[in-house]
């Protein structure tokens, strides 16, 4: 039970540093990340994860671009 609570905090720290890192990389384009759609959050903290906050940021730009109404559903 233990090992729950340390992974857990450490997924709660990582999380949080993502959502700063995106904040700051957000912040010059007027948007706040806190106000964004959780599903939008949630793709940004995943990609963030494996590519950088730069890259989540510039590949959600080019999916919203393309207009595709099936990467988000819950959104249409």
């Amino acid at each position: 039970m233990i090992g729950f609570f340390k992974q857990w905090a450490s997924n709660a720290a990582e999380y949080k540093r993502l959502q700063q890192e995106l904040t700051e990389v957000l912040a010059p384009q007027g948007i706040n990340f806190m106000h964004l759609h959780p599903e939008i959050g949630k793709f940004l903290v995943a990609v963030s994860r494996e590519e950088g906050p730069e890259k989540a940021v510039a590949r959600l730009s080019e999916l919203m671009q393309k207009g595709d109404r099936f990467i988000f559903p819950c959104l249409t």
